[in-house]
């Protein structure tokens, strides 16, 4: 911490005392902890670093021994910019105290992150997606050399993360049970699936998008109603239990769902209950 709260001070003294040598400048301790913050902040807040003067004082020392004191003052800047912290939103606060997190542990001689495991809860709490895309680009970066485990509530987090082969994707549900992604019958990540799969959320999305991929592969050039007829009902022996254009039992519970969230106005709003029971049949026919 105190590396970074005195740095901007010690880069305006160093700087003074090399007189104009780059090369010496450059090969202080203080320039090359503030390249790495740099570094570290461009990746997580894509926010330019620099370092300014703003003061360089010096007072005779008023004691027994007599002396002279050099009191040197300098600021951090963002993007051209005094650094206040207060304005940062709730997503750039977090990522901020990732690159001093980083930083920081960079610094510590008695820690070498290559050879670290690393415990991140929740990161994408109060971030914005597109903060959100930056943070899993940078922990990507670093788990080549690190093994990271995260806690994560967001299928966001879970798609971005996924895209990398090497990382290990493990859901709990509400019972604690740990489930695989090979669980999904969807043929790519959805995060309706994945909230259905962690937390047993049965939505009207996550219900047009098994609806809408049994149809691609079955009954891709069929109307709804011949489609339902012919792989739900004859297929799979579903029951006509359900309306069609307000004519009782003509077709199944899984085409009638449809027909309510594509069409309210007429069929109504889908029962909760029914979506969870269409959903569950539905995954069940990607098996068969």
């Amino acid at each position: 911490y105190k590396y970074f709260i005195n740095l901007p001070h010690k880069l305006v003294a160093d700087e003074i005392e090399c007189r104009n040598d780059n090369n010496k400048f450059h090969s202080r301790v203080s320039y090359k902890r503030f390249i790495s913050f740099k570094n570290y902040v461009k990746s997580f807040l894509n926010k330019e670093l620099e370092w300014e003067e703003i003061e360089t004082k010096g007072e005779f020392l008023d004691d027994q021994n007599g002396g002279y004191n050099v009191t040197h003052k300098g600021i951090f800047k963002l993007n051209k910019r005094a650094f206040n912290y207060d304005e940062f939103s709730e997503g750039e606060k977090i990522l901020f105290t990732y690159a001093v997190l980083f930083f920081l542990l960079e610094q510590n001689q008695k820690l070498n992150i290559k050879e670290s495991i690393l415990i991140i809860d929740e990161p994408e709490l109060h971030m914005h997606p597109a903060l959100q895309e930056r943070l899993v680009a940078f922990i990507l970066k670093i788990s080549v050399d690190s093994q990271i485990f995260m806690s994560t509530h967001s299928s966001l987090l879970i798609k971005q993360l996924s895209q990398n082969d090497k990382v290990k994707i493990m859901i709990l549900n509400r019972d604690n049970r740990p489930l695989s992604l090979e669980e999904r019958k969807l043929p790519y990540l959805s995060s309706n699936e994945t909230n259905f799969l962690a937390f047993a959320l049965a939505t009207e999305e996550y219900h047009n998008e098994l609806y809408e991929y049994l149809k691609s592969r079955h009954g891709e050039q069929q109307t709804y109603k011949a489609f339902d007829n012919t792989f739900f009902v004859q297929e799979k022996k579903e029951p006509k239990s359900s309306p069609w254009m307000g004519h009782p039992n003509e077709v199944s519970i899984h085409t009638f769902l449809r027909n309510q969230i594509h069409h309210s106005a007429d069929n109504g709003k889908p029962n909760m209950e029914d979506l969870k029971i269409s959903i569950t049949k539905m995954r069940a026919f990607f098996d068969i």
